[in-house]
């Protein structure tokens, strides 16, 4: 890549981060009641390591109508202790992800075969997507979900050692964590991929 492309990529990135973080904690105003239930229960974690319901560090919150699942708060606990509790910390880790995910479009896309050209084009697009804007904005956990999903798709497809495989299995196994279709989706792409890899080996093998 060369000097001007380099730039082009800094620039994708940039502006990545300034949509997704421009005033993250006024745009949209206010929290959504599952925002406000994430930014409770994390900041609830942080001092008491117990949840609203005084749970003991659990693997599934219990919120109002429904059931979350926990690697999006305990990611939050962090960044609450930085931050401190305020609208901007619930949705810190959505928008970290959603700069994160510009990243793995364009590697996703050069492992894939796809030119120098085509790959910042790609992640470009993703980048002034508004649906990938929306989701890194509010605190929906399948932004998170999204981000692991891809990087174990990456390091699946990459195949370049073993370290690759177990790194891949690590991210599928943490979407089960992160939102609920994953736990569906994860296993059966993953299991695909693989087997797509195996049979490409043994024909340039024979």
């Amino acid at each position: 890549m060369n000097l001007t492309k380099k730039l082009f990529f800094i620039l994708i990135i940039s502006l990545s981060f300034f949509v997704r973080f421009f005033q993250i904690d006024r745009l949209p105003y206010g929290l959504l009641p599952d925002e406000a239930s994430i930014g409770y229960n994390a900041y609830s974690i942080l001092v008491t390591g117990r949840d609203e319901h005084n749970k003991k560090f659990p693997l599934v919150f219990e919120a109002f109508g429904d059931q979350k699942l926990p690697l999006y708060i305990y990611l939050t606990v962090p960044v609450i202790k930085l931050f401190d509790l305020s609208n901007f910390s619930p949705r810190f880790v959505a928008g970290i992800s959603g700069v994160i995910f510009i990243l793995l479009i364009f590697k996703l896309t050069r492992i894939l075969g796809f030119g120098v050209n085509q790959s910042p084009f790609a992640s470009t697009i993703v980048s002034i997507s508004p649906w990938t804007i929306m989701l890194s904005r509010l605190s929906f956990e399948a932004s998170l979900g999204l981000v692991l999903f891809s990087s174990g798709l990456y390091f699946l497809v990459r195949n370049k050692s073993k370290n690759d495989f177990f790194i891949s299995l690590l991210f599928f196994s943490l979407t089960f964590f992160s939102y609920i279709p994953y736990r569906f989706v994860s296993p059966l792409l993953s299991l695909f991929i693989t087997q797509v890899i195996q049979k490409n080996r043994f024909r340039s093998f024979i």
